[in-house]
């Protein structure tokens, strides 16, 4: 709860009709107004913030095999932590569309499903390693040692095209220079509610499931250990047509910047014993 200590004037004693009654009676409800205004911005502030929002996720296990085909009919996802609480950067302003991913993990791979609203689908970039943050597109941004610089991007658009990165540390987020220096291998599948690039009706939105072999991650270590806390930034671009694409990210940004590693949500990998009593 919110505590302001704002100094209310006391009305004084008052001599009926005197420059003094005015003067006092003046002042005494200009203060007041003050003090109203001075607690609607402060909870105008409370209430826009992040306070009260979580910025500790979780990554349960999986003993069951995950089939990436942008379909979320495993009975596994239904038992996966949901993260939605995304916002825009900066302000930390609610977004206009709704973005829920869930993440599981098992031995050989990182799973993701995330389910984006979106009423105007569009991706035009169709070459892997392209500009893809150009179109509708979700990312995935992994920084697993806080102690070490190195740090991945990973990112998928609406159209199914990926683009993926390692930046050895902040001072190198060069894309055209970084792009192509490293191999990865993790598959994804998108499935869309809507038509692609028809900039004239109402879509409904996309789907992108995907899973990231742990040797993708392999210049950081790899898999982790269980209870492990990765650095991590989920983000996309929602773009419509005659407007400035809506950024948000599940981390809380204080800048328009992605790559901000500071402001990065944590990220705890749950065991199998822990994630099977999560849900029960």
């Amino acid at each position: 709860m919110l505590y302001l200590e704002t100094p209310v004037a006391m009305p004084v004693r008052r001599h009926h009709g005197s420059s003094t009654e005015r003067r006092h009676d003046n002042s005494f409800w200009t203060t007041r107004l003050a003090s109203s205004w001075t607690l609607f911005l402060a909870m105008t502030i409370f209430f826009s913030s992040d306070a009260g929002f979580a910025q500790d996720y979780i990554c349960c296990w999986t003993k069951e095999p995950i089939n990436v085909d942008g379909s979320p009919t495993e009975a596994a996802w239904k038992k996966a932590i949901v993260i939605d609480d995304f916002r825009v950067p900066m302000t930390h302003a609610i977004t206009k569309t709704t973005t829920k991913l869930r993440l599981l993990w098992d031995r050989q791979y990182l799973y993701f499903l995330a389910e984006l609203e979106d009423h105007d689908l569009f991706a035009d970039i169709l070459e892997h390693d392209g500009k893809t943050w150009n179109n509708d597109v979700f990312e995935l941004f992994f920084w697993p040692d806080s102690k070490s610089p190195g740090y991945y991007e990973l990112q998928v658009n609406a159209a199914g095209t990926m683009m993926d990165v390692f930046f050895p540390d902040r001072e190198s987020v060069d894309f055209d220079k970084r792009k192509s220096a490293d191999q990865f291998d993790w598959k994804t599948k998108v499935q869309r509610k809507g038509t692609l690039d028809n900039r004239t009706d109402r879509d409904e939105g996309w789907v992108v499931e995907g899973r990231i072999p742990w040797n993708d991650l392999i210049k950081t270590g790899g898999r982790p250990e269980v209870d492990k806390i990765w650095k991590v930034a989920f983000c996309r671009y929602d773009y419509t047509l005659g407007k400035d694409p809506e950024l948000s990210s599940c981390a809380r940004l204080s800048q328009v910047n992605f790559h901000l590693l500071a402001d990065y949500a944590n990220l705890r990998f749950a065991g199998p014993e822990e994630s099977d009593s999560r849900r029960k």
